[in-house]
C-alpha cells in the first residue's frame, strides 16, 4: 500500500460507508445498514480486533471482517466479507486487509480460515463463482478449494403452499405440527444439542420474531423435527435452517414444515424463498420446485506458525 492508506478499527459509525462501498463492489450481494449490522456487529463471535477498514485521509476504501467458531474442538476462522471500493482495487489494499486479518485470527488460535461459511451468522457459504477476481485473489493468497456449495431459488407467487392432507394424518399418528410457541423453546434446544448445536443461535432468533417464524412437529412433548425461516440474513427472504430427527425421517415431516414456512414469507411479500447452503437437492426440487440459483467455491487456508 501507498504511504497514504491506513489500516484502523472499522466502527459501527463506519455503517454508511461500508454499505455503499459494498454494494458497488459485491453486485450479487447488496446490503442494507440493517443487514450489514446483523453480520459485522450483532454475530455471538464479533470482536473488535477482527473489524479492519482501509483509509485513505478520513475515505474508507476497503473492509474486512472475521470471526471464530470452534468446529468440534477446532478453532476455525472465518473471512465473513471483505471488499475494496472499485476505484482503488489492484493496488495491495485487498492483500493487507487480508493479511491482518489472517494474524489476528492466528493469533487468537485459528488453525484453518475460510471465506463465507461462517454459520450461524453468515452471508454467503463460500465465493460466488461470478466473482472472478474474488477467486483469484483467494487463490493466489494461499487458499485451496475444498468444495462447492449452491444455493436454490423457489418461486412463491406461483405456489399454493396450505395446509395438506398429509398433516391431517400426522396427527391421526400421534405427530402434531403447528407453529413453535415460547414454551416449546426448552424441547427445540433438546433437538439442537442432540444434532445440530451449531445452529442454535439461528433458530432461537426466530422466537424473537413475531409470529415466532419456526414451524416444527411434536410428538408428544417431544419435538422430533423443525423449519425457520428469518433466522439469518433477516429480511431477505432466506429459508432455513430445518432438521428431523433421523428415526423420524421418511414420514414426510419435512416437506410439510417446509411448505408451512414458505406460506409464511409468500404472506409477507417475499416473489422468491432462498434456500442457502443445500446438500438434499433433490429434496428441494421434488417438494416445491426449488432450483439451482447460485454456486459458490469453498476454500481453505491452513495458517501455520512463522
Amino acid at each position: 500500500m501507498t504511504e497514504d492508506i491506513r489500516l484502523a478499527p472499522l466502527e459501527r459509525t463506519d455503517t454508511t460507508a461500508v454499505v455503499s462501498l459494498w454494494n458497488r463492489a459485491a453486485r450479487f450481494d447488496a446490503l442494507t445498514e440493517a443487514l450489514v449490522c446483523e453480520k459485522l456487529f450483532e454475530d455471538d463471535g464479533a470482536a473488535p480486533e477482527l473489524l479492519i477498514k482501509a483509509v485513505s485521509g478520513s475515505q474508507l476504501i476497503g473492509f474486512a471482517a472475521g470471526t471464530l467458531r470452534d468446529r468440534e474442538g477446532v478453532m476455525f476462522g472465518f473471512v465473513k466479507m471483505i471488499a475494496v471500493d472499485v476505484d482503488w482495487q489492484r493496488r495491495g489494499i485487498g492483500s493487507s486487509l487480508l493479511q491482518s486479518l489472517e494474524s489476528t485470527l492466528r493469533a487468537a488460535g485459528a488453525k484453518v480460515v475460510r471465506p463465507g461459511e461462517s454459520a450461524p451468522n453468515y452471508l454467503t457459504p463460500g465465493t460466488d463463482v461470478r466473482y472472478t477476481r474474488a477467486v483469484v485473489f483467494f487463490e493466489s493468497s494461499g487458499y485451496e478449494r475444498v468444495g462447492t456449495a449452491v444455493n436454490m431459488s423457489v418461486d412463491l407467487a406461483s405456489q399454493d403452499f396450505r395446509s395438506t392432507v398429509a398433516e391431517q394424518d400426522f396427527r391421526a399418528n400421534g405427530i402434531e405440527i403447528r407453529r413453535a410457541r415460547p414454551g416449546d423453546r426448552a424441547n427445540v434446544e433438546q433437538l439442537l444439542n442432540r444434532h445440530w448445536p451449531a445452529w442454535k443461535p439461528e433458530v432461537f432468533t426466530t422466537f424473537a420474531n413475531d409470529p415466532i417464524s419456526l414451524h416444527i412437529a411434536r410428538r408428544g412433548s417431544e419435538v422430533i423435527a423443525f423449519s425457520a425461516h428469518e433466522a439469518n440474513n433477516r429480511g431477505t427472504g432466506w429459508f432455513g435452517p430445518m432438521g428431523t430427527e433421523p428415526d423420524a425421517r421418511g414420514l414426510g415431516v419435512g416437506a410439510v414444515l417446509l411448505k408451512r414456512c414458505l406460506s409464511d414469507m409468500k404472506a409477507m411479500g417475499y416473489a422468491t424463498a432462498t434456500v442457502p447452503w443445500v446438500a438434499p437437492i433433490g429434496f428441494y426440487l421434488h417438494h416445491v420446485g426449488a432450483e439451482i440459483s447460485r454456486v459458490f467455491f469453498r476454500h481453505e487456508k491452513k495458517l501455520v506458525d512463522a
